[in-house]
């Protein structure tokens, strides 16, 4: 199957997906996350785009893949801001309290990871971050609906093409 180059909005939350070649799918239920393969609710802009994003539904970006969407946010933890930072201080930042409950989220990165919410960005391995981006996920709600294939278009004849049978039909 081709990559998925383009995506966007569809009726019912569902999200569409598109080929290069006009190979056409609707992600259908489950959780926004897993709709928008952006498993940590990466918010559509320019470092989304930066990042391999093909679309944006809901005010998310929506990218090509899961692995895709995994490697956006480990990116994100690379940033030089969040370098300068703490995991804890990481989580507040990327989900502030305005919008959730960052207390809760930054016990849950320790929970789930195992690392201390003070132990500064900089200094997580690469599997300390795969952890993290692994909680992300499972905090952010990653819960799959259904993939539905389009069927292709038939493609529709000319009204020239018309008319000439019309004519051969006489």
């Amino acid at each position: 199957m081709s990559e998925y180059t383009a995506a966007r909005p569809a009726d019912d939350n569902g999200v569409l997906f598109e080929t290069d070649e006009g190979t056409r799918a609707i992600k259908q239920g489950g959780t926004r996350a897993w709709r928008n393969n952006n498993p940590g609710n990466i918010r559509a802009g320019r470092f989304a785009n930066r990042h391999g994003a093909i679309g944006e539904a809901g005010g998310f970006a929506v990218f090509p893949d899961e692995a895709t969407g995994r490697r956006a946010i480990d990116a994100l933890l690379r940033t030089e801001t969040y370098q300068k930072l703490t995991v804890g201080g990481a989580i507040a930042r990327y989900a502030p309290p305005n919008e959730n409950d960052t207390g809760q989220y930054v016990r849950s990165i320790e929970q789930l990871t195992g690392l201390s919410a003070s132990k500064p960005v900089h200094q997580l391995t690469p599997e300390e971050r795969a952890r993290v981006v692994d909680a992300i996920q499972r905090i952010e709600g990653w819960q799959e609906g259904r993939m539905v294939p389009i069927p292709a278009r038939k493609p529709q004849p000319s009204p020239q093409t018309l008319l000439d049978r019309a004519i051969d039909d006489l």
